[in-house]
């Protein structure tokens, strides 16, 4: 008995394997498909782009040196794993969201005595930003912070200040002011969706970070009636604008683009 047992139990497993096999092309597709978007083109926690390193529990892409710190977190806080080096599974991935999504909610109100990293910051800076971040959860909406303000970002400092990349140079803008915007209502927005209207919400950006609105389901006329807040450079540089279609299964779409000029 224990032999038959041993066998059917070595016969379960290989099943298993082989079915966890035919899956990979589906896993590799949709975790391609959530690296490629807009919204995880950079690390959650810095400006670092295409990150290769994903947070399970908290559903973000990161960094190599976000994810260190992550990891001496405790797997109680954040749960590492390699994009490249490690499996996947179906469940893991479907429980990974996008950057900007989760950041609108992690990061809606950032005091500027905590200045968000940037591809070159050390590892002090980011311990401080991803402790208070996850940790103490110090930058959610609450109460006391009631209104939207979003990170600005850690000042180069003097030794860092030779040549850099572009890829470097972004995020180590110094914002000038902030601007509150009104975000009113949509008309007649183009029907993207083949049985129900249109899932609108809006993206604003400043070319280093963006702010997202909420979204109004079912809806071509969205009223939104909602205060969003995002840094301004200078008077010079317009606010780009983007309309998206929500999808729930898809990629969003594009409905349409804009300029706020100031």
């Amino acid at each position: 008995n224990t032999l038959e047992e041993f066998l059917r139990m070595s016969r379960q497993e290989r099943a298993a394997d082989q079915s966890r096999d035919q899956l990979s092309p589906r896993i590799v597709k949709s975790l391609t498909s959530l690296l490629n978007s807009e919204k995880n083109g950079c690390c959650a926690d810095c400006t670092t782009k295409s990150p290769t390193w994903a947070s399970l529990n908290l559903g973000v892409f990161l960094c190599t040196d976000c994810s260190g710190v992550h990891r001496s977190l405790g797997t109680h806080v954040s749960q590492v794993r390699s994009v490249k080096l490690d499996k996947w599974t179906l469940e893991m991935i479907q429980g990974m969201g996008h950057n900007t999504d989760i950041n609108a909610s992690l990061e809606f109100h950032v005091p500027p005595s905590f200045p968000k990293p940037t591809t070159s910051s050390s590892r002090e800076a980011r311990e401080k930003y991803i402790r208070a971040k996850y940790v103490e959860k110090r930058f959610i909406k609450s109460n006391e912070q009631p209104s939207p303000l979003p990170p600005v970002f850690e000042k180069p400092s003097s030794r860092n200040t030779e040549a850099k990349s572009p890829e470097t140079e972004v995020g180590m803008v110094q914002f000038s002011g902030i601007l509150h915007i009104l975000l009113a209502e949509g008309n007649n927005l183009p029907d993207k969706d083949l049985l129900s209207p249109s899932d609108p919400y809006v993206v604003f950006s400043n070319g280093v970070h963006e702010v997202k609105s909420r979204t109004v389901w079912d809806d071509n006329s969205p009223k939104f009636n909602e205060k969003l807040s995002i840094t301004v450079k200078n008077l010079d540089t317009p606010i780009e604008f983007t309309v998206w279609d929500a999808e729930k299964v898809q990629k969003d779409q594009k409905l349409g683009k804009g300029q706020v000029r100031l």
